[in-house]
């Protein structure tokens, strides 16, 4: 367990520092560094990952302030990547493509599928995310998240939809999360459809 604990915590720092960078922009490692209160070494090692990644870029420097030599900024790439967000209704299920900063980028929407089996569903399912990525011409690596909220009784924690819509086939005991992660290689978050006030 022990050895674990380095590999948390530098997840957890990188974490913090792209976070940081997201939420303020334009940073240099200094600044960084002073906002999250790290070592500046351990900050110039994240930023290199981070640079590797491409999910943050290098902006040009920073003016001079007569206290040394100037920093490069630093800004978060909210276009690195892209998630998909869907609700999935008894009736109509509704498509949503963000960037890394969940601003919307575009929507569509198709009628519930009209399958008697589950394995037609999540065919067509699958297809439609393709489509949606396809026609807005994201490549298969930029896909980062998938956000599904399905009607139902839903287990959190291990993506299972335990009980579902009579609307939906065979739609009970059924790991959705890992069904569309195997599929598209990305974190799949599921929730309940209906939202709490």
């Amino acid at each position: 367990m022990s050895a674990n604990v380095p590999n948390t915590l530098r997840q957890m720092n990188k974490s913090l520092v792209l976070n940081i960078i997201r939420e303020h922009s334009s940073l240099s490692r200094a600044q960084i560094a002073k906002i999250a209160g790290i070592t500046k070494a351990t900050i110039s090692e994240i930023v290199s990952e981070l640079l590797d990644e491409k999910i943050i870029y290098e902006s040009g420097a920073m003016e001079n302030s007569g206290l040394g030599r100037k920093g490069i900024m630093l800004n978060f790439d909210a276009n690195h990547g892209v998630g998909v967000g869907i609700d999935l209704g008894g009736t109509k299920i509704s498509f949503s493509l963000f960037n890394l900063n969940a601003e919307l980028l575009a929507t569509e929407q198709a009628e519930t599928y009209k399958v008697t089996t589950r394995k037609q569903f999540l065919k067509l399912f699958n297809q439609a995310i393709r489509n949606l990525l396809d026609k807005y011409s994201i490549s298969a690596d930029k896909l980062k998240v998938i956000g599904i909220a399905t009607p139902g009784i839903v287990d959190y924690h291990r993506g299972i939809v335990l009980e579902g819509s009579p609307n939906l086939p065979e739609w009970e005991n059924i790991a959705l999360a890992d069904e569309v992660s195997a599929v598209f290689n990305v974190p799949v978050v599921l929730e309940n459809d209906i939202v709490q006030p």
